[in-house]
């Protein structure tokens, strides 16, 4: 070709040979070409990882809680999962605080999917604060009659519309941009609540955000434990 036929060997011409090499490169559009090239690679990449995202999700929506169930102490779960993503909430300018009661009963459950639940919604309100930053609270209690553990997320970003709240727990319901998740996230947190025998509702937060809760009954954690 044109450019196996430049002669690179009289080292007197070499700078004419390099404006002739600068022509035919401005002439065949290497520039754009590689530029082009970087951005399908890019767009390879993020389509991979989407779909990546996309089966692990659908993945755990198909069987949550189905791991083996232990007694697991909550703050531990808790306490580990605020470790592997606080970094991470810290680099994006959110401030964590965490307010976990020292009697907390240990539940029988699944300590991977619990976890997941967690990490789920630490990322679910880490993103509604991304723009702006601010705090996420991460509250643990026994109920009122103390017959259950409570645990709430709670952010102070934009907030919740009443009519996405009665639809954010639906699968594939997302008010994300296209390609920012699977619209999965939060309808797995609640099938997993569900495998353990308990709940979890969304509210607005007085004064801004929105307070994800999650409720496990206690006294019916033997009753799950039967059935592993």
């Amino acid at each position: 070709g044109r450019l196996a036929a430049i002669d690179w060997r009289d080292a007197a011409k070499l700078p004419e040979r390099a404006a002739e090499l600068q022509r035919l490169e401005a002439e065949v559009g290497l520039e754009e070409a590689a530029a082009t090239l970087d951005e399908l690679v890019r767009i390879v990449i993020e389509g991979l990882e989407r779909t990546g995202r996309l089966v692990a999700d659908l993945r755990d929506f198909g069987s949550p809680g189905a791991g083996e169930y232990h007694r697991i102490a909550l703050g531990e779960a808790l306490d580990s999962t605020l470790a592997m993503v606080g970094p991470t909430l810290t680099r994006a300018g959110v401030r964590v605080e965490r307010d976990l009661t020292g009697d907390l009963p240990a539940v029988l459950g699944d300590a991977a999917a619990l976890k997941q639940l967690f990490l789920n919604l630490l990322k679910n309100a880490a993103e509604a604060l991304e723009k702006a930053g601010g705090t996420v609270r991460v509250r643990a209690a026994r109920s009122a009659d103390g017959r259950g553990v409570e645990v709430s997320v709670v952010d102070d970003g934009p907030g919740i519309e009443p009519a996405q709240a009665e639809r954010i727990f639906e699968p594939f319901f997302t008010t994300k941009p296209a390609g920012r998740g699977t619209g999965l996230g939060l309808s797995i947190c609640r099938r997993i609540a569900e495998a353990h025998g308990g709940k979890l509702e969304v509210s607005a937060t007085p004064g801004g955000g929105a307070t994800f809760t999650l409720r496990l009954p206690v006294e019916t954690q033997d009753a799950i434990a039967t059935r592993t």
